[in-house]
């Protein structure tokens, strides 16, 4: 029996997340969506967002490696935001909630795993202290 290299383990370990990110991330937004007194779409988003990002940062810690949060990923924190938007754009469009979810699931899985497949990195926070060392533009006489 051949025994699995760390290679093997890691891509079935990215492939499970990317599995599941989404769809807590729609389960967060279902959740969100159906609170009393009805919450603004900014936070049904944060909602969202949270449960799918505190999970693997979690799993991050108990596992002893670097949090996902900490390094220049490929677009973890972006596919739950996707996943969220998407799932409150289809259920504003009066789309049922498995079609929605199954939909919003399927577009975010497939991006997740292209952003994997080809390294496509989310961007960079802005550097504050780069742009304060640079001279403000010349204002342009009209």
């Amino acid at each position: 029996m051949a025994i699995r290299s760390d290679s093997h383990i890691a891509r079935t370990f990215d492939f499970m997340a990317a599995f599941l990110l989404p769809w807590y991330a729609i389960i967060g937004t279902q959740k969100a969506l159906g609170e009393e007194p009805q919450l603004g779409l900014l936070a049904v988003v944060r909602i969202g967002v949270v449960g799918p990002t505190a999970g693997r940062y979690f799993v991050d810690i108990t596992s002893r490696v670097t949090p996902q949060h900490f390094v220049r990923g490929n677009w973890f924190v972006g596919t739950a935001v996707l996943a969220s938007v998407l799932y409150i754009v289809l259920d504003a469009l009066g789309v049922s909630v498995w079609p929605a979810t199954l939909v919003a699931w399927g577009i975010c899985f497939s991006f997740r795993l292209l952003a994997l497949r080809y390294n496509w990195q989310e961007p960079e926070p802005w550097d504050q202290h780069a742009a304060e060392r640079e001279p403000a533009p010349e204002a342009s006489a009209a």
